[in-house]
């Protein structure tokens, strides 16, 4: 997600109805259950992020450093060369479960998409590869052996959708590699396009706004105080991107870019009262 999502025309009022509301840990075929930050800086992303979502980043374990939150690990943070000295590299990948990898990477391969990492083992942890989708949008898809993810909670990652400039066209390539069923979801303030597995929305499907914006996954972290996280945000010299407005997920939602310019959506969570209703 590059600077032009500054101008982003952003219709996706739904979005707040499909916040995660059941713990998210290692298992359910098609779930986005996995988050890595790959970024010139660790040194600033572990520092921002540890004091604006309370995360725990603990030492480099290889070329990657675990993110816990609460106990559970979460995400994976992931020091990369600065090859493009004037452009940021830095961004959020998605990772998204997956009961076969093998075959679903013989199946991206045979749709058209192209694999960045073929299967790789990660001792104690499972197995993943890295694909990007013939618009080409990068995700990450694996199989864990342990528990990974959290629960619905502040600080945690809370939906995922993917942004690309070819619907129809991203939604065959899934339907393909992880079996998503492309669905509408009618709301009050319009609809809302998910992919689904097993009838359970699992990622929403969204059009980029316009020809300069490159397709991509991108994560939403549910807060408790939007307000909160918003000023803490700029305190530690993040930037507010998109800031929240009534016409983008009912003034609930906000876009921030990190002080290593990786951008990534922040929900305010619904209470327990307002999701009993």
């Amino acid at each position: 997600m590059q600077s032009s999502t500054r101008s982003f025309v952003l219709l996706l009022p739904l979005v707040l109805c499909l916040l995660l509301t059941t713990p998210a840990f290692a298992g359910d075929h098609g779930q986005p259950l996995w988050f890595d930050l790959v970024t010139e800086d660790t040194k600033a992303a572990a520092s921002f992020y540890e004091d604006l979502f309370g995360w725990e980043i603990g030492p480099a374990r290889g070329k990657v450093r675990p993110i816990s939150h609460n106990g559970h690990l979460i995400a994976g943070l992931i020091e990369i060369n600065d090859e493009l000295p004037n452009k940021s590299e830095s961004q959020w990948l998605v990772g998204i479960v997956v009961d076969d990898l093998t075959k679903a990477v013989k199946s991206a391969r045979s749709a058209g998409g192209t694999i960045l990492r073929d299967v790789t083992k990660v001792e104690g942890s499972g197995t993943y590869a890295v694909i990007r989708d013939p618009q080409g949008a990068i995700l990450i898809i694996g199989t864990p052996t342990r528990e990974i993810g959290g629960p619905r909670e502040d600080g945690n990652f809370a939906w995922v959708e993917l942004w690309t400039d070819d619907l129809d066209a991203a939604a065959k390539f899934y339907q393909t590699v992880i079996s998503y069923e492309r669905n509408t979801i009618e709301g009050p303030d319009g609809a809302y396009t998910v992919f689904e597995t097993e009838g359970k929305p699992r990622a929403g499907l969204v059009p980029t706004p316009n020809e300069d914006a490159r397709p991509i996954w991108a994560p939403y972290i549910g807060v408790a105080d939007l307000a909160a996280t918003l000023k803490r945000t700029t305190e530690l010299g993040g930037t507010i991107v998109l800031a929240p407005r009534a016409d983008f997920g009912g003034g609930r939602v906000a876009l921030i870019e990190d002080p290593t310019h990786a951008m990534v959506f922040v929900a305010q969570l619904k209470t327990d009262k307002e999701n009993s209703r």
